[in-house]
């Protein structure tokens, strides 16, 4: 009877113990488990945490336009800050819209293609023309000296042809000596007594022209037009011309 006792307990002793060691084993095999995939999980944080890193440092590092950076484009777009004006302030190829922030005489006319301003030029007051191409922008310039005499007189155009000298000797400042022209264009100029009187009959013009210069070409020239004598001065760009009914 003790002997199946005995043998009993030992059968429920080694159960027991087989079933605490599969127990333990399940056990073992489970936490084993958690741990690999709580692994996983930090290495793919870590992992996400890295490359969001390498990003914010990539973003940091790339070039950023500021404000100033910006306006100075600009700039140099509409109106560069180191360039050799062709005339006063412009270069030819310049917008309207560049010419009217560089000049700073009285505007007075504007439209598509010109514009229209009162200047001065060598203390003289005279009105400047500026004549613009919608794809090569600014190619001529002409300036009129302001006559507001209603006589016509010989002494009114002797004073206008010494202003008139006035302009040409600070053009041959920066373009050399122009081709220097009195055309007779009545043989009666020989009859009158002095160039001012021919001019104002209208048998004589005076013009100079300077072509030597790389980019300007400059024509000017005193005569009667439309019953008034007039003294111009054209700067015509030498790259772009364009031909314009303008009176003359």
């Amino acid at each position: 009877m003790r002997s199946k006792l005995f043998a009993i307990l030992l059968t429920a002793v080694i159960l027991t113990g087989c079933g605490s060691s599969s127990s333990g084993s399940s056990d073992s095999s489970e936490t084993s488990a958690n741990t690999s995939a709580a692994q996983e999980k930090s290495s793919g944080s870590q992992t996400e945490e890295e490359e969001t890193e390498e990003e914010t440092e990539k973003k940091n590092k790339a070039p950023k336009t500021t404000e100033a950076e910006t306006e100075e484009e600009d700039i140099t777009e509409e109106s560069p800050s180191e360039r050799t004006p062709d005339i006063r302030n412009m270069c030819w190829g310049d917008s309207i819209k560049t010419v009217k922030k560089s000049e700073s005489g009285k505007p007075i006319e504007e439209t598509d293609e010109a514009l229209t301003y009162e200047v001065e030029i060598c203390g003289y007051p005279a009105e400047m023309y500026l004549y613009f191409d919608d794809e090569n922008g600014l190619y001529q310039v002409i300036y009129a000296l302001d006559d507001t005499s209603d006589t016509y007189s010989d002494s009114d155009t002797t004073m206008l042809l010494a202003e008139y000298s006035v302009i040409v000797e600070r053009i041959k400042e920066k373009y050399g000596t122009p081709e220097h022209n009195e055309v007779q264009l009545n043989s009666l100029a020989e009859t009158c007594s002095s160039t001012a009187q021919a001019i104002n009959f209208g048998y004589t013009t005076i013009t100079d022209t300077w072509n030597d210069n790389d980019d300007t070409e400059i024509y000017s020239f005193v005569s009667l037009i439309d019953s008034k004598v007039q003294a111009l001065f054209k700067f015509s760009s030498k790259e772009f011309s364009k031909p314009v009914e303008a009176g003359f």
